[in-house]
């Protein structure tokens, strides 16, 4: 089930990792958003996955603790700091948490049903789940599956769903399912250019042909405090029964 998703990041997993760690802030919007509604409690414990390099971390306050999970060994460093390597169906060697986590992954994963099953046994009775996702028909969609396609190594093909419409496991309440603006936020122009193309691996494009697909497809401002890119996702918050 996990073929997409460790296909994707075993070949642009390290470049992806890079981005991330040479720009840690840029997506923070994104990570933030996910508790708009429902803000976190000391001591409470969350489960990641799959959680990438493990940046949630770095944006939850002091008192919460972040079980991380990952599918592909791609975001493993030298220096040995890493998620848990898992299978996406289990079993995940942790207890139910009180929240799970999933950011920007379900367009990698396919069928999808098994694995929200799985996410709701992740989660205890009363506990939230939190997805994010981009949307089916959305401009992020658009210039994922156009330019990012064209332009990285293996193409961009997204598994993307209408999150209005979705069947949840019987086990899951939904909450809230609503798009949220997760602007990503840059010093300047350059620097927008350079994480982007880092973060999807992007090779061999025309210069100045990121830029404009970003102005043309996603759309991007100047403002007194740098550069932002109106990244979008649909956030879905769901309660286990």
């Amino acid at each position: 089930m996990s073929a997409d998703y460790a296909c994707v990041f075993s070949g642009r997993g390290r470049s992806y990792q890079a981005a991330m760690r040479r720009w840690p802030d840029a997506r923070a919007e994104e990570f933030r958003q996910l508790f708009r509604n429902y803000p976190l409690t000391v001591g409470e414990r969350l489960l990641d996955v799959p959680a990438g390099g493990g940046y949630l971390l770095r944006f939850c306050p002091p008192g919460i603790r972040v079980d991380s999970l990952e599918f592909s060994d791609a975001f493993r460093e030298p220096s040995g700091v890493a998620p848990v390597l898992v299978d996406p169906l289990g079993p995940w060697p942790v207890a139910p948490a009180d929240r799970v986590i999933c950011l920007a992954a379900l367009h990698h994963i396919a069928p999808l049903e098994p694995f929200l099953e799985r996410l709701a046994t992740a989660v205890r009775p009363g506990g939230l789940v939190h997805l994010a996702d981009v949307g089916l028909g959305s401009p992020i969609a658009a210039f994922l599956d156009g330019f990012v396609d064209a332009w990285t190594p293996g193409g961009h093909r997204g598994h993307y769903r209408d999150w209005s419409q979705q069947r949840w496991p019987e086990t899951l309440q939904p909450l809230r399912v609503e798009e949220r603006p997760c602007p990503w936020r840059f010093r300047s122009e350059e620097d927008m250019e350079a994480f982007t193309r880092q973060l999807f691996a992007l090779r061999g494009d025309p210069p100045g042909a990121l830029r404009s697909a970003l102005a043309e497809r996603v759309g991007w401002r100047r403002g007194s405090a740098g550069v932002e890119l109106d990244w979008r996702l649909t956030a879905i918050d769901l309660r286990r029964r």
